[in-house]
């Protein structure tokens, strides 16, 4: 299940289940109050990312890949900017992009635009086994990416350079 996400006296809360949907809660009284509520980005899992005003995540349910899309939502009305069909992902962002991988191994550079879908290069990962998934967030640290898949396979990537 995807973390919450607290910013400004609001929290962002979703799900990918039965009856599924995402809101946006204030939460700076005695009660919350819905500010917005609608299914633009019910998150399965993945966590999504707040960057400036936009969260960035994965929009759909693993059990049906071809629903899953990357989606930018923009928190002041809770409207969608842009998608992008790429099945489950998990991401992290990282200098204003977003680092994001999919469940079939391919890892993508996105730059974080509220406006577009704006890739700058991807990588497949080698040598997979058929049933490995790649579900778990991947970690940079001083230049590297990690990837770790379902099977326990880490993979390391350079982009130091």
């Amino acid at each position: 299940m995807a973390d919450p996400i607290i910013f400004d006296n609001k929290v962002f809360i979703s799900c990918a289940y039965v009856l599924a949907d995402c809101q946006l809660l204030d939460i700076s009284g005695n009660e919350p109050k819905v500010i917005w509520k609608n299914d633009n980005l019910r998150n399965h899992f993945s966590t999504c990312v707040l960057i400036d005003r936009y969260l960035y995540g994965c929009d759909g349910n693993i059990k049906v890949p071809s629903w899953c899309t990357l989606t930018c939502v923009d928190t002041e009305t809770g409207n969608k900017t842009w998608s992008k069909e790429l099945g489950p992902v998990s991401l992290i962002a990282a200098d204003d992009k977003l680092i994001v991988l999919q469940e079939r191994g391919t890892l993508y550079i996105v730059e974080a635009s509220p406006t577009s879908y704006q890739e700058i290069s991807s990588f497949k990962i080698p040598e997979q086994k058929g049933y490995e998934r790649w579900w778990a967030p991947p970690v940079l640290l001083r230049g590297r990416i990690y990837c770790r898949s379902s099977t326990g396979n880490l993979v390391c990537i350079d982009v130091s350079k």
